[in-house]
């Protein structure tokens, strides 16, 4: 399913949309500030390629302000990944860091990276939280999800 329009408010319509890496940087690398968005993008595909090389999940959820049109200049991306096993956990534990109380990948100080295992509280949680609305969370958007 493609990447649908954004609502009136910039936001994804609720629910999940199966993607590709390049399908979100033509949509949302293309917004305002053009130049900052495109950085962010060249950041997610090479965090994205990394991650399949390792084989330590099966998709990732890409998420945050970065998927809306409400912040012309957003801090980061934010990210979940699906993991495939226990190791995998072991490997992204390693892989993580803490910067001002946010969690990112080595290497990739903008991508902030949340991961557990599909179906268990940690996953749905890290999923559900980012469909809520700052300020409103009782309002819900849309998330994107690129298959590895």
């Amino acid at each position: 399913m493609p990447i649908p329009n954004l609502t009136g408010d910039g936001l994804l319509p609720t629910g999940e949309y199966v993607c590709t890496v390049e399908e979100i940087c033509e949509v949302f690398g293309q917004m305002p500030d053009y130049e900052y968005r495109s950085l962010l993008c060249k950041q997610l595909k090479k965090f994205v390629e990394a991650v399949s090389a390792m084989d330590i999940a099966s998709d990732v959820v890409v998420d945050g302000s970065f998927t809306t049109s409400r912040k012309e200049k957003p801090s980061d991306i934010d990210v979940v990944l699906n993991l495939i096993t226990e190791e995998s956990a072991n490997v992204m534990d390693i892989k993580i860091t803490q910067t001002r109380g946010r969690q990112h990948w080595l290497g990739y100080p903008k991508i902030h990276t949340y991961g557990g295992f599909k179906g268990t509280p940690s996953y749905d949680n890290y999923v559900d939280f980012f469909q809520m609305l700052e300020g409103s969370p009782e309002k819900r958007k849309g998330y994107l999800k690129v298959i590895l």
